[in-house]
Formats: C-alpha cells, structure tokens, sequence
C-alpha cells in the first residue's frame, strides 16, 4: 500500500478515469454559479457555500473489485453539520454515497476546482473517513485474490485514543494539509466532546445534556470562524470583486 497523501499528482494519474466527470462537473458549474452570484443592489451578504464530506470510503484490493477495506464512518456528524449549516442560511448539497478512495478524490478535486470561484466565500468542511493508504492501480491484482497464493500482508492504523497525540495530530494536519481549522476527537467521546484547533487556539467543545446536538456548537464556532476570516482577508487586500484570489476556508474533522 502506498500513502496516498505522498505523491497526489501520481494518485490522479494512475487511477481510473471518473465516471460521468464531465457532466458532474457542469452540475457543480451550474449550482455554484446559480447560489454564489453577488448580491443586487441592497440584497444584504453574499452567500457562502460549504461542501461537507461524510461517511465512509472503501480501498478496492482488485481492479474488479470483490474485497476492499473499508474505513467506516456512521456519517452523522457530517449529516448533522449539513442540517446547522442550513440552519445558518449557508448553500450546501449532500449526495449519501459510499465511494472508493479513487472516487472520493477525483469527485473532490472536481468540486474544489469549482468552487475556486467562490473565493474566501466557500468552505471544505470534510468530515468523511477516508484511507490514509492505497493500492496503485497499476499494483492491483486485476481479477479475485486467489487464497492459495497465500496470506495478505497489510499493516494499517487506528484511530486516536491519547489527548495529547491526537493534538499533535491535529497540529500536524493543520500544516501539511495546509487547514484553517482542524476538528479534533478521540474515540471513546467522539459523541461528546470535541477539540476545534488552530494555529493559534485550541477550544473544547463539550455536550451539557443529553438531548443536545454536538455539532450545533461545533457549526455556530465555525460560522463565526468563517466570518471573521472573510472579514479579515477583505480588509487586508482587494481585487477586482474583493475576494476572488483568495482561496476557500478549509476544515478537517479527524480521529
């Protein structure tokens, strides 16, 4: 298996072309250029809009696939940050789809590449499970793996469950990734509690009962997180509409 955030221009090239790309990327074209027009003469703020991953991916092991591994995610919190994002009159569109890494990424690389256009407009608030490792297509077996030629051998990770590594991770996505914001969460209290990190802050956020929804309070940090970035970015530099050279708000959710 190979790293698959080592050498990214290698993943896009090897991996199979994406089914319909084209008329996926029109689509995107149309819905972004149809919600992120400026606003007519007193029409109030510009709109934002976020793209939210959710769920789980699969690794196929065979190029006509019939075992993967598959990273699961129940895709609640992503589905229950769509709905507060909604919530805070933000544009977004949810497909529930499970996808295999190829997928995923090449599906992303098109929405980014669409939402360029955005500006400091848009989020990526990408909260989906996806592989840190891949097969290159060019390695896989292309029929079955047959049993008889013996056993698989694959080293793999876990998720997080020491606070202090899992900041360090955070840290370190924050950089490598090049994130705004990274939303931090071990294991046993992902449904619980939570750690919103930055460069230069790190803020827990935790549930008071029950009955209330985590990402409620993880949505409205980052809503007010956002604004303050437009507003910082617009006062700092200006072109031509006053935020097309900068680039999108960028959130990872990680374990």
């Amino acid at each position: 298996m190979v790293a698959a955030a080592e050498d990214p221009e290698s993943f896009f090239a090897t991996a199979p072309p994406l089914r319909d790309a084209d008329a996926v990327a029109a689509r995107l074209h149309e819905f972004i250029a149809r919600n992120s027009h400026p606003p007519s003469e007193g029409g109030g703020a510009r709109r934002r809009i976020v793209c939210v991953t959710s769920g789980g991916t699969t690794v196929p092991l065979e190029q006509r696939c019939v075992r993967y591994i598959d990273n699961f995610s129940s895709g609640h919190r992503g589905a229950a940050s769509t709905e507060y994002f909604l919530k805070a009159v933000v544009d977004s569109h949810e497909t529930v789809v499970k996808k295999a890494i190829g997928e995923y990424s090449k599906l992303l690389k098109i929405v980014a590449t669409s939402m360029s256009s955005v500006g400091l407009h848009g989020m990526f608030y990408l909260a989906a499970a996806v592989s840190d490792f891949y097969v290159p297509w060019d390695s896989m077996a292309k029929h079955k793996i047959q049993s008889a030629g013996g056993p698989l051998d694959m080293r793999l990770i876990q998720l997080e469950t020491d606070s202090d590594i899992l900041v360090q991770k955070a840290d370190m996505a924050l950089n490598k990734y090049k994130m705004n914001i990274v939303v931090a969460n071990l294991l046993a209290t992902y449904k619980e509690e939570v750690i919103i990190v930055t460069n230069s802050e790190r803020n827990a956020i935790r549930k008071h009962n029950k009955n209330e929804d985590l990402e409620e309070h993880i949505i409205k940090l980052l809503e007010k997180s956002h604004s303050k970035y437009i507003h910082s970015s617009s006062t700092n530099g200006s072109t031509k509409n006053g935020y097309e050279k900068f680039q999108p708000i960028n959130i990872k959710s990680t374990a």
